[in-house]
């Protein structure tokens, strides 16, 4: 009887380890990702066990596959600039977003966009506006900035007017 007791009361702790241990990793694994705010309305959601990284913007999220290193950035020429193509407009209010396919074998991480009225409107107004961005070649990514006003003038046109990137490798 008594070999009897000692194994209940070894399968229990083990049974009782087992239960805290589990209880243990649910609840590290529920604090397991945090995010991270970042410059020019950029965030950043980290894997605490993995150390992946996930860059949030607007509604995209992007996997970092590792931190870019500074790079000076250069002028694109007039002919790739003409090249990445784009699609915006308003999205609400004064907010002005859209999407930039870049065709080219530079990384795009800068670009200044000029938004303005339809010439014979009755206000006239134009602005040029700088966002930086993260458009890699042969892919697509956002602009966003607020116009403070472009939309209550009715500026509707709006064009790449310069980017800055480097060259892939």
């Amino acid at each position: 009887m008594n070999s009897i007791k000692k194994n209940y009361v070894i399968y229990g702790s083990i049974s009782v380890a087992i239960v805290v241990l589990l209880l243990a990793w649910i609840a590290l694994d529920a604090r397991r990702f945090y995010i991270s705010p970042g410059k020019n309305g950029i965030a950043y959601k980290v894997d605490r066990k993995t150390g992946k990284t996930w860059m949030i913007r607007g509604t995209s999220i992007v996997e970092v596959e590792e931190p870019e290193p500074e790079r000076n950035l250069e002028e694109l020429s007039r002919d790739d600039v003409k090249a990445l193509e784009g699609r915006g407009g308003y999205s609400v209010g004064s907010l002005f977003r859209g999407s930039i396919y870049n065709p080219t074998n530079f990384h795009v991480r800068k670009v200044i966009i000029a938004v303005a009225t339809p010439e014979g409107s009755k206000e006239e107004w134009k602005r040029e506006f700088v966002d930086e961005v993260i458009v890699d070649p042969q892919s697509t990514g956002i602009f966003h900035f607020d116009t403070l006003d472009g939309d209550k003038a009715g500026a509707t046109e709006w064009g790449l007017v310069r980017a800055f990137g480097y060259k892939a490798r």
